[in-house]
């Protein structure tokens, strides 16, 4: 796991934010929660594959808000140090275990972007919203960080491949990958 400092300091979320999000930000959207989260669950239910994930699961609608309402709160009154950020990383975990697609968790991650952003400005604060979206990104920078550990660890297990020669193949391949792309867009 990249050390949370190291992400905090590339994305610049300060300990002044930190403290703006535990203040005033987590004030606004707490009150406005359970409406932040009605409309997750509305735009998660519009997804077909969310919706397989979610019936494949086992998981209630109950319970996703719940998680939903954990994982918001850890977002807005935590420290954005090693514990928190062991948090969030068992939070990618999960979804990678439970199939989410990595595209799903980011645009879920949008969508409660969209609804906080909405609740800050309506609240005639604008100043809040580049802290919140500092924290959100340092919490999907952990959560990727995540699959990609656990593809990592399951193609060593499966091939006996390290991490260093599989950035390397998955280098050489992109660079493939990418030339079909291109050429293709030519023809």
């Amino acid at each position: 796991m990249e050390i949370p400092e190291e992400i905090k300091k590339y994305i610049g979320l300060s300990n002044e934010e930190i403290s703006i999000l535990r203040g005033e930000a987590s004030g606004l959207i707490k009150e406005n929660m359970d409406g932040i989260i009605e409309e997750v669950i509305s735009s998660l239910s519009q997804n077909e594959r969310a919706v397989e994930i979610v019936k494949a699961s086992g998981l209630s609608i109950e319970r996703a808000k719940e998680l939903f309402r954990e994982w918001l709160n850890l977002t807005l009154e935590g420290n954005y140090d090693e514990e928190h950020a062991s948090r969030v990383f068992k939070i990618g975990l999960a979804h990678c275990r439970e199939g989410v697609p990595e595209r799903l968790m980011v645009s879920t991650m949008g969508v409660f972007s969209r609804e906080m952003i909405r609740v800050l400005l309506k609240s005639n604060k604008a100043e809040l919203v580049v802290p919140l979206l500092k924290a959100l990104y340092w919490n999907l920078a952990l959560m990727l960080d995540s699959y990609e550990e656990a593809r990592k660890r399951s193609l060593e297990r499966a091939t006996g491949i390290k991490g260093e020669l599989q950035e390397r193949l998955i280098s050489i391949s992109s660079k493939e990958i990418y030339d079909e792309y291109s050429e293709k867009r030519r023809g």
